[in-house]
């Protein structure tokens, strides 16, 4: 079964700041939220479909780096998965800055959701206490 996952994941406070206009903003335990980047808002901003897990590129597309400096702290994830098989990557902005990465790692996104302050608590990672496998497709969020 496929999984796919392309969002901005921040504060919820903030993260409708970095929220491209057509985007919608979920909310998320711990107080943090996702905008999904649906394929309508890809297309209506020119973001490529997971770029660094799908494409041939290191680095995170121009539009998306522009909307994660609006916030105070926020990731970018993007996870590819079929059949057990895939890969994530990540990056974390801070005050305009880019912390971390971007990465492409089994791990990247709990790398990322540790650095913005999600806590695993009595669940298997930072991906599951945001329940982020609640949808398996990007679009499904919305």
């Amino acid at each position: 079964m496929a999984y796919t996952l392309q969002a901005l994941i921040g504060d919820a406070s903030e993260v409708k700041n970095a929220a491209p206009s057509g985007a919608l903003v979920v909310m998320l335990p711990q107080g943090k939220a996702l905008v999904p980047l649906t394929e309508s808002v890809r297309q209506a901003h020119n973001i490529s479909f997971l770029p660094l897990t799908d494409g041939d590129t290191d680095d995170v597309p121009e539009t998306v780096a522009a909307l994660a400096v609006l916030a105070k702290k926020i990731a970018y994830v993007e996870a590819e998965f079929f059949g057990g098989d895939g890969t994530q990557a990540a990056a974390v902005w801070e005050n305009g800055k880019l912390i971390f990465g971007p990465v492409v790692d089994n791990d990247a996104i709990n790398q990322a959701l540790r650095i913005i302050g999600v806590a695993k608590n009595d669940h298997v990672d930072e991906f599951e206490a945001l329940s982020l496998s609640r949808h398996r497709d990007t679009d499904k969020w919305i």
